[in-house]
């Protein structure tokens, strides 16, 4: 039942993207698909222990950011709770988030960032509904390896009309460059961090 479930949530995103790219390639943006994020693999049919492969998403999401900028549709297929762009500035979940915002009183009462948190928060805020509203990113979310594979296939087959292309960082990793390869030849779209 659970695999019926991951291919009909795949159907539904090879369709998304396909409708997504097709909006990205008319309106002159190159297209690319970053991966981000580890998987969970369980370990028993019914599951209780899995394997992680950990990764908090970090490169990935610098990367899809980086892409944005420079004038790439980003397709983010990434592990629930990871490192998401734009998002890597927030204080992580617990008190700091929570001391990050205000109660602004009401009626209605409301939220507010605090004064202190404004310039980490304004910028990352003011890049992320830019590439939002632009429709510049798509998200995808995965958290089992058999979820990560089946969207994997269904966003390789509905990119793969608009060309293809190899991708990787150079250098010493997250600080290196990314580069793509494709139309071309190999091009720099610059450093990572």
């Amino acid at each position: 039942m659970a695999e019926a479930k991951v291919e009909a949530a795949a159907a539904a995103a090879e369709e998304r993207v396909r409708v997504w790219a097709a909006a990205q390639v008319a309106s002159g943006r190159r297209v690319v698909l970053v991966t981000s994020g580890g998987t969970q693999v369980p370990l028993e049919t019914r599951a209780v222990r899995f394997l992680e492969n950990f990764s908090s998403g970090r490169r990935g999401a610098v990367s899809a950011e980086h892409l944005v900028n420079v004038g790439y549709g980003v397709c983010f297929l990434h592990r629930a709770r990871s490192v998401f762009p734009w998002a890597r500035v927030l204080p992580p979940p617990g008190p700091a988030l929570l001391d990050a915002f205000r109660l602004t009183p009401g009626p209605p009462p409301g939220v507010a960032a605090d004064p202190a948190a404004l310039p980490a928060l304004l910028p990352a805020l003011r890049a992320y509904r830019e590439a939002a509203d632009a429709g510049a990113l798509l998200s995808l979310e995965f958290t089992d390896l058999n979820e990560y594979l089946a969207l994997l296939r269904a966003t390789a087959r509905a990119l793969a009309p608009f060309g293809t292309s190899r991708a990787g960082i150079g250098g010493r990793g997250v600080g290196g460059n990314l580069r793509l390869q494709g139309g071309g030849g190999i091009h720099s779209v610059g450093p990572l961090c």
